[in-house]
């Protein structure tokens, strides 16, 4: 039994020697007067802040935000294009915000929040009050700031991540969720040999079936160790067949399909040893697994393939990403997206479906950033962020009093600062 002796008088304290760069952060918020309200349609606020990622950044299962704030080298701001926001209402002498505004004026001036009666013009500075909040929603509305994108990218990605994902708002919808898994193009390699196949398994160490659907490079040999591995679909598969394998005797069954390139392989069936086998060895499988998933919209893209890694209890996706790409047509947002996998275990077809929504004024469909990931174009066209309807755009709008404005009786310069939050909650799909 060892025995541990701490020693503080020897404890040390090191700084780091490098300190860390950065270009992005999440804007810090001032305190302000009051919150003041206003609107922006949908397809404004979708259309109005863009970016684009860095070449291979849109693939994985999290393209965006696995490296998070721009800056990364993971992703680029577009400038913002010119929206039409609206403040609601700027108030009046008995309503906020243009009443806050005259009672901080009257505190620069005559000393009290009370005493905005005493100006003589009071009718031109309200008039001139609701001039400066409707210059300030003009100059939002007309902004073409690529640092606006960039803020509000960053300051969404660090509060809604999952928007970013290709798994978003995809529920299982139909078929019987279990503990299979399906590697739709693994690759089975001999010597020389090199074929494809899809490998099915029932449970996560019960290998259901072995397909070839190609050859790609002949020349397998009865006797010579095979391994089955998925580098098409990306995943972890890897079974081993050792030479000598028992298979081999199945009445050359396994070398004619494998040189043939189509068919099913007798013997691959049942609960796979992992260690030493003179069968065939299951060394990493793992239930839920599934390649080859298609993803496809009614009248838009189909084509796409997808690897999907789901919870084998609720069928809920825990990953999700594209593997191969197909524009033939596109893929576009707003569209119901669905990802297909069929099988056949014991004999019996069997077809599972998950799928993303149709946006409508009560649900939030297939967005911006997943239907790029399908179109394999992130890094090559400008993408919207992924606002919702509910969402609110937040501006700060600082007031101050005209730079001749004195204090009264007295020719110091009166100081006031008037801050507000305006915020321009986004409008329902398809209005304001």
């Amino acid at each position: 039994m060892s025995t541990t002796f701490y020693v503080s008088a020897l404890n040390q304290t090191t700084a780091l020697d490098t300190s860390g760069n950065y270009t992005g952060s999440i804007e810090v918020q001032q305190s302000v007067n009051e919150d003041v309200s206003g609107t922006i349609p949908l397809a404004d606020a979708q259309a109005g802040f863009l970016f684009r990622t860095s070449p291979g950044s849109g693939t994985g299962d999290t393209p965006l935000y696995n490296t998070g704030l721009e800056g990364s080298a993971n992703w680029t701001a577009v400038a913002k294009t010119v929206t039409e926001n609206a403040i609601t209402n700027v108030g009046d002498d008995h309503t906020a915000p243009m009443l806050t505004v005259e009672k901080e004026l009257a505190a620069a001036v005559f000393g009290s929040h009370e005493l905005f009666d005493l100006f003589s013009n009071g009718t031109k500075i309200n008039t001139s009050i609701s001039n400066a909040f409707a210059a300030m929603n003009i100059a939002v509305q007309n902004s073409v700031s690529t640092d606006a994108s960039k803020q509000y990218g960053n300051a969404m990605i660090r509060r809604v991540p999952e928007r970013f994902a290709l798994k978003y708002n995809a529920a299982y919808t139909s078929g019987v969720h279990s503990t299979a898994s399906v590697y739709s193009a693994a690759v089975i390699k001999g010597v020389t040999g090199v074929a494809e196949a899809k490998v099915v398994f029932s449970a996560a160490d019960t290998l259901e079936s072995i397909t070839v659907n190609l050859i790609t490079t002949a020349g397998f040999t009865a006797g010579e160790e095979l391994s089955i591995t998925d580098p098409n679909g990306k995943t972890s598969l890897r079974i081993t067949v050792p030479s000598g394998s028992t298979l081999w005797d199945a009445s050359d069954n396994m070398l004619n399909q494998l040189n043939a390139g189509s068919g099913l392989i007798s013997g691959f069936t049942g609960i796979g040893t992992t260690g030493p086998s003179t069968s065939f060895e299951i060394n990493t499988n793992v239930a839920g697994t599934f390649t080859g998933v298609v993803a496809s919209q009614v009248g838009y893209g189909t084509g796409s393939l997808c690897t999907m890694k789901i919870d084998t209890s609720t069928g809920a996706i825990t990953s999700l990403f594209v593997t191969s790409v197909d524009l033939t047509p596109p893929y576009v947002k707003n569209v119901a997206t669905t990802f297909t996998i069929t099988f056949t275990i014991s004999s019996v077809a069997k077809t599972i479906i998950w799928t993303i929504p149709a946006t409508t004024s009560s649900v939030v469909g297939t967005n911006s950033v997943q239907a790029a990931i399908l179109n394999g174009n992130t890094d090559s066209a400008d993408i919207e962020f992924p606002t919702q309807s509910g969402d609110v755009l937040r501006v700060m709008f600082t007031i101050t009093p005209n730079a001749a404005q004195t204090v009264a009786n007295s020719s110091a310069i009166a100081v006031m600062t008037y801050k507000a939050h305006i915020n321009y909650t986004v409008g329902q799909f398809g209005g304001a």
